[in-house]
C-alpha cells in the first residue's frame, strides 16, 4: 500500500513538471509573407539622450503577431537590451532602447531581426541635424492674382512651386493649401489647381505652399531623418463678382 502512494505521488509530480513545461512561453518563428517594420521615436536625439525602437511584427493579413522574438542591433550606441532577445506583446511591438553618447557618430544604423524578418531605421545625433538647411518655398507669378466671374460661378487657379529649393538637398514634398475651405494636399508635383466660388461680393482667399527636403540619410528600407520644413509662401486669389448680363 505504502509503495502504491509513492508511486501515485511520483507520477503526479512528472505530470505537473510536464504541465508547468508545457506552459512555458516559447517564441514563436515568423511565419511566410509576415512583415517587420522599425521605428526609432525620435529619430534626432542629443548626445546622452535616449531614442525608443519599436519593431512591429505583422502576419500576411496584417493582424500584430504577440510572442515574437526580436534581436535588435545597433553600429553605435548603447541598447538596454544588451541584444538579448525580446518577445512582442500583444500589439505585436518589441521595445529597446538606444542611448546616443557624446562620442557616438552623427548618424547610428540600428537592426531588428526575427528569422528571415529584418528591418533597419536611423537615429541621427541632433548637432548633425543642425547643418541640414531647410528649404524654401516659392510660389511662381504675382503675390496676388484678381479674376472676374458672375455669382455662384467658379474659376480654376493654377498654382506653380516648381521655382522651391533646397541648398544642400532636393525638395520631396509639395504641400498646398488653397485657403477655400478644402484639406490641405501634400504630394511631390509641384502644381495644383486650387478651385475658387465667386459670391455676391469681392472676396480674397490666402493660398499657401509649404514644401519638405530630402533630409539626411535614407536608403532601400530605411527612412531619411533631419528632414526640414519651409515656411510657407502665399499669394492672394481676390475675386470679383458681377450678375449674369
Amino acid at each position: 500500500m505504502h509503495r502504491g502512494k509513492l508511486a501515485l505521488a511520483g507520477a503526479l509530480t512528472i505530470a505537473a513538471v510536464a504541465l508547468l513545461i508545457g506552459c512555458e512561453d516559447t517564441p514563436i518563428a515568423p511565419g511566410e509573407d509576415w512583415t517587420m517594420s522599425l521605428i526609432a521615436q525620435p529619430s534626432v536625439v542629443q548626445a546622452g539622450a535616449d531614442s525608443e525602437l519599436i519593431a512591429i511584427v505583422m502576419d500576411a493579413n496584417g493582424v500584430p503577431q504577440a510572442g515574437v522574438s526580436v534581436t535588435f542591433s545597433a553600429a553605435a550606441g548603447l541598447l538596454a537590451s544588451g541584444s538579448a532577445r525580446v518577445e512582442t506583446d500583444d500589439e505585436g511591438r518589441a521595445h529597446d532602447t538606444l542611448t546616443v553618447r557624446a562620442g557616438d557618430p552623427d548618424s547610428i544604423e540600428v537592426s531588428a531581426i526575427s528569422g528571415a524578418l529584418s528591418a533597419t531605421a536611423t537615429v541621427e545625433k541632433a548637432e548633425a541635424c543642425a547643418a541640414n538647411q531647410a528649404p524654401t518655398a516659392l510660389i511662381a507669378g504675382p503675390e496676388t492674382q484678381t479674376f472676374s466671374g458672375t455669382v455662384g460661378s467658379t474659376v480654376d487657379v493654377p498654382l506653380d512651386g516648381s521655382f522651391s529649393s533646397d541648398l544642400d538637398g532636393v525638395v520631396t514634398t509639395y504641400t498646398w493649401l488653397c485657403g477655400n475651405g478644402e484639406a490641405a494636399v501634400s504630394s511631390d508635383d509641384p502644381a495644383v489647381i486650387c478651385t475658387y466660388t465667386f459670391t455676391s461680393q469681392a472676396h480674397d482667399f490666402t493660398a499657401s505652399l509649404q514644401v519638405k527636403d530630402s533630409g539626411i540619410g535614407g536608403g532601400p528600407g530605411r527612412p531619411a531623418t533631419c528632414i526640414k520644413t519651409s515656411a510657407p509662401d502665399t499669394v492672394k486669389i481676390t475675386l470679383n463678382a458681377g450678375t449674369a448680363p
